[in-house]
C-alpha cells in the first residue's frame, strides 16, 4: 500500500486519489519486478552451489572422501546442525555410517546409550534413517517428537530431514540431517538435498563400482601367482605352505588346515592358526 497522511481537514480530493493511484500503479509493477529479480539471482545462485557441489562429489573414488565432501556441501548449502550420511551394507544388509558432521561426534550430545550408533551398524526399518533405507522414500518432520517413526538419538533435536541415495533404482543408503529448531526445513531444502543426493549416489556407486574391480583384478593377480608358486616346487611341506600362505591372501582366515584322505582316514598334513598346545599334524580321524 501507498498511504498518505494531513493534519488538515479535507485535505485530499479525487485529483490527488487518482495521481496516488498512478503513482501506486507504477510503484507495484517495479516492486514485482525487483523481487522477481531477486528470487531469479537466488535461484541462479543455488544452481550455481549445487552445480559446484556436485561437481566436487566426482573428484574421488574413495566412498569415504564422497561422503565428507557430502557433509561439506550440506553444510555450506543448508546450514545443518547435525548431518551424516549411510550406506547400506551389501553383506548385512544394515546401515553403516560413512560420515558424520563435527558436531555430530561430541558423544555429550547422545541420549543415554545412543553414541554407540557412531559405529554399531543400524538395521533397516528402525528410525527414520531406516524408514527411509527400507522405504526409498524421504522423510520431511518438522517435530519429530510427533513422528512415530522416529528414534531419539541426539538430544532436543526437533525437525529432521532425511532423504535416500537411490543409484540405478536401488536404495544404497541415506543422507540425514537435524537440528534442534522445530519446523526448520521447507519444501526448497527438501528439494536442494534431494538433488544432492542424488549426485552423491552416482559418485558412490562409481566408487563402489571401482572398488569392486580393484579387489578382482588383486584376487587374479594373487591366484595367478599362486598357481605358479605351485609349479616350483615338489616337496609336499611346502607346496602345504604356499597353499596357506596364498589361501590366507585370497581368503581371510583365522585358521586353516589341509588334510588328505587315506584309505579312508582323514589326515591333517598342514595347518596354521590352530591352537599351538596340540599337534594336529599327522592326526587321523574317520
Amino acid at each position: 500500500v501507498l498511504n498518505v497522511e494531513s493534519q488538515k481537514a479535507n485535505a485530499f480530493d479525487e485529483g490527488d486519489e487518482r495521481f496516488l493511484n498512478t503513482i501506486a500503479g507504477g510503484l507495484g509493477t517495479t516492486l514485482e519486478k525487483l523481487r522477481l529479480s531477486k528470487d531469479e539471482q537466488q535461484r541462479a545462485r543455488q544452481l550455481n552451489s549445487l552445480y559446484q557441489a556436485t561437481k566436487s562429489l566426482t573428484q574421488s573414488l574413495k566412498p569415504e572422501v564422497i561422503a565428507e565432501q557430502l557433509i561439506a556441501n550440506m553444510d555450506e548449502m543448508l546450514g545443518y546442525e547435525f548431518g551424516s550420511v549411510y550406506l547400506i551394507e551389501a553383506e548385512s544388509q544394515a546401515l553403516v555410517l560413512l560420515a558424520i558432521s563435527q558436531k555430530a561426534q561430541n558423544l555429550d550430545i547422545y541420549e543415554k546409550d545412543m553414541g554407540v550408533l557412531i559405529t554399531k551398524k543400524r538395521a533397516l526399518g528402525t528410525g527414520i534413517l531406516g524408514w527411509v533405507a527400507k522405504h526409498g522414500q524421504s522423510i520431511r518432520s518438522g517435530d519429530v517428537t510427533n513422528d512415530s517413526r522416529y528414534l531419539p538419538v541426539i538430544k532436543n533435536i526437533r525437525s529432521e530431514l532425511c532423504v535416500p541415495l537411490i543409484a540405478r533404482g536401488k536404495t544404497i543408503g541415506v543422507v540425514n540431517i537435524e537440528t534442534t529448531k522445530p519446523h526448520a526445513y521447507t519444501d526448497a531444502d527438501e528439494n536442494l538435498l534431494a538433488a544432492l543426493a542424488s549426485s552423491a549416489a552416482i559418485a558412490l556407486e562409481n566408487a563402489q563400482l571401482y572398488e569392486a574391480e580393484l579387489k578382482r583384478r588383486e584376487q587374479a593377480e594373487l591366484l595367478r601367482e599362486a598357481t605358479a608358486a605351485l609349479t616350483t616346487s615338489i616337496e609336499p611341506d611346502a607346496l602345504y605352505e604356499i597353499i596357506l600362505e596364498s589361501l590366507l591372501k585370497l581368503v581371510p582366515y583365522d585358521s586353516a588346515s589341509i588334510e588328505l584322505l587315506d584309505d579312508e582316514y582323514w589326515e591333517i598334513v598342514a595347518e596354521r592358526g590352530l591352537p599351538s598346545e596340540y599337534s594336529f599334524i599327522g592326526k587321523r580321524y574317520k
